[in-house]
């Protein structure tokens, strides 16, 4: 009688080894995806200033809008993935905060780049500067929100054992 209380024992602790185990690859595995989203993002932004610099210096805007509408697009799919997204490991403040961002750059930042599109060789250097400066405004608050986020994936990364990823 008590070798089987020793075994019951036993099993029962491997069975919490291993769902500890499974739930800390399901925390990485979504810390990952999470991470991807917004590395994703942060990459359509570099190529979006990578087109406005001789935008600027040409007057030639049309460029801009593909970029900003392919953003626009993947911002509106990524959402949608992320409230679908299950949360594991404590995860819910780290993807309520990328969801926060998506919003963010939704509402705020697309539409403070989208008045560029509106722009032609005809529109003065002051009211690109000007648009350009309201644009800085809305990226230092994104920054703000990623900084939540980071926190938020330093303690996800803490909680469920793992390392941090490199930001």
């Amino acid at each position: 009688m008590r070798s089987l209380a020793y075994i019951s024992a036993l099993l029962l602790a491997c069975f919490f080894v291993s769902c500890n185990w499974n739930n800390r690859e399901d925390a990485i595995k979504l810390c990952n995806e999470l991470t991807r989203v917004n590395d994703s993002l942060n990459v359509m932004g570099k190529d979006w200033m990578d087109e406005f610099k001789p935008a600027v210096n040409t007057k030639d805007f049309t460029f801009l809008q593909p970029k900003r509408q392919h953003i626009q697009d993947y911002i509106t799919q990524q959402t949608v993935y992320v409230k679908g997204l299950k949360d594991v490991g404590g995860s819910e403040k780290l993807r309520a905060s990328l969801l926060d961002i998506l919003q963010y750059e939704n509402d705020v930042v697309l539409p403070k780049m989208k008045e560029f599109e509106s722009f032609s060789g005809e529109t003065s250097d002051d009211t690109i500067q000007k648009a350009f400066n309201e644009l800085i405004v809305t990226t230092k608050e994104d920054m703000a929100k990623h900084e939540v986020m980071f926190k938020h994936l330093d303690e996800y990364a803490e909680k469920n054992e793992f390392p941090k990823p490199i930001e």
